[in-house]
């Protein structure tokens, strides 16, 4: 573990190992909504709080599959990201857990009918903040999703209208495994464009994602779904 700590110990954010305090803590906010995962022990979960921090994480996930110091678990699973904590894959045995949850910014351009999020920001927060401009995202009803739900597809009350969510986003920041920050757009579409939309967590770690709005045909950041947030 020593490789791995090397690259963690530079973090502007945080890791926790399981014999260190806060590590219960961390695992608990993770697994928060998926209790598939309630039973799994990552080695390290790991809070990065910038793109360069997310480049050290997978920089410690590289160096820790290397020397057989992650991916111990059944599936041999070296790392998993959490954004809204809905997937099963969200905390695996064995492996490096890097959590979102600090990129939570959300950026609503009214003008230009824009919002623009961080994979920490849930759907319910979202939804929230692009109603005050009377505006709304087509995405699913539950509102502690993140952006799994984005990069998956997103069927919701508006797709029929507008789409899934994934056909409405407009741009894309991406961590790639060796580091490199990509920034995708739809005006200039390449493989990874195309391969992000439907499968993203294969490729890398989005950082940023910019959706295009709609003027909302009723308010979906009154949703009683949303009461749950």
């Amino acid at each position: 573990m020593d490789d791995v700590r090397a690259c963690l110990q530079t973090l502007e954010g945080i890791y926790f190992e399981p014999d260190q305090p806060g590590y219960t803590d961390a695992l608990a906010q993770i697994i928060a909504c998926s209790h598939a995962v309630a039973h799994r022990k990552p080695i390290v979960v790991a809070i990065p709080v910038s793109v360069p921090d997310v480049a050290k994480v997978l920089q410690a996930a590289r160096r820790g599959r290397d020397v057989g110091a992650l991916g111990t678990g059944p599936n041999e699973t070296t790392m998993c990201i959490c954004s809204g904590g809905h997937s099963e894959l969200c905390s695996v045995d064995g492996a490096l857990v890097m959590h979102m949850k600090e990129f939570k910014e959300i950026t609503v351009d009214s003008e230009n009918m824009l919002v623009t999020f961080g994979p920490g920001a849930k759907l319910g927060e979202i939804l929230t903040a692009t109603g005050k401009h009377g505006c709304a995202i087509p995405v699913g009803v539950c509102p502690t999703v993140g952006m799994g739900l984005v990069l998956g597809g997103g069927v919701g009350r508006l797709s029929r209208m507008f789409g899934l969510t994934l056909d409405n986003i407009v741009s894309l920041d991406i961590v790639l495994a060796n580091g490199e920050l990509q920034k995708l757009n739809k005006d200039e579409p390449s493989d990874l464009w195309w391969a992000v939309r439907g499968a993203g967590a294969n490729f890398g770690v989005v950082t940023s994602a910019t959706v295009k709005m709609h003027r909302a045909v009723f308010d979906l950041s009154r949703d009683p779904s949303l009461e749950r947030l």
